[in-house]
């Protein structure tokens, strides 16, 4: 999965902020505030160090503009966030901030259950097309009656759908597809991939756990982006089927 939280990465806008030299706390708070407009936050250090602070935005290998990084969050703006202020400038942005990506660095469990959900709901109301869910090891969906129970409908629906993550339990005989991730190739990685049965519903999420609870998450309903995803997805690990 590595490859497709790549290829995300790449499509959505990036900002790298060469020799940053603020605090992690004010990262974060700028990285929240980005994300919300399909923005990733990085940093890069230079060889020469000065002069510090400089941001870029980028799309792909597209340059698309820098822009002072005060006009973004101002100096007070941790402040200003914590009592409840709107210290972000989005007419500070030098493009479009609609996205076709959505960038989450911190993503809690509950919020990519939540964006799962919505994203099986759309497969259930399809009742058609392709659907490969990876839940890191099997025991999560074995131990929850609702995952269970919404598989069971999906695949009763008509969706060619299978659940993949490291043979931790036995989830044999289920009318929905087991597939033993026995290397643990997928083991960091939540991801749900979605053909949509046709165009209109689409949708694609790749996440890389980063510690005991939180992801960088990536995800998008855009119909070309999912079809990159699914075909490199089909062709890299045939094992999805």
């Amino acid at each position: 999965m590595k490859a497709l939280l790549e290829h995300l990465r790449d499509r959505a806008r990036t900002l790298t902020i060469y020799d940053y030299d603020g605090t992690q706390e004010r990262l974060e708070t700028l990285a929240g505030h980005l994300a919300g407009y399909g923005v990733a936050v990085r940093t890069a250090v230079t060889d020469r160090g000065k002069p510090t602070n400089v941001p870029v935005f980028h799309h792909g290998d597209e340059v698309l503009g820098t822009v002072d990084l005060e006009r973004l969050l101002p100096k007070d703006g941790i402040e200003r966030a914590f009592a409840g202020e709107e210290p972000f400038d989005p007419d500070a942005l030098p493009f479009d901030v609609d996205a076709d990506v959505t960038v989450s660095p911190g993503t809690s469990h509950g919020q990519m259950v939540d964006v799962s959900r919505q994203f099986e709901r759309q497969a259930l109301a399809r009742g058609d097309g392709w659907l490969r869910v990876g839940f890191q090891q099997l025991s999560a969906i074995a131990e929850s009656s609702r995952t269970r129970s919404v598989y069971r409908r999906l695949a009763g629906a008509g969706v060619d759908v299978a659940v993949v993550g490291y043979p931790d339990v036995d989830l044999s005989g289920q009318p929905y597809g087991v597939i033993a991730d026995e290397e643990g190739t997928f083991r960091d990685f939540w991801f749900l991939l979605y053909d949509g049965g046709g165009p209109e519903a689409k949708a694609a999420l790749v996440a890389k756990h980063r510690d005991p609870s939180l992801y960088e998450a990536f995800w998008t309903v855009d119909p070309e982006t999912v079809d990159e995803l699914v075909e490199m997805a089909r062709e890299r690990y045939p094992v999805l089927g």
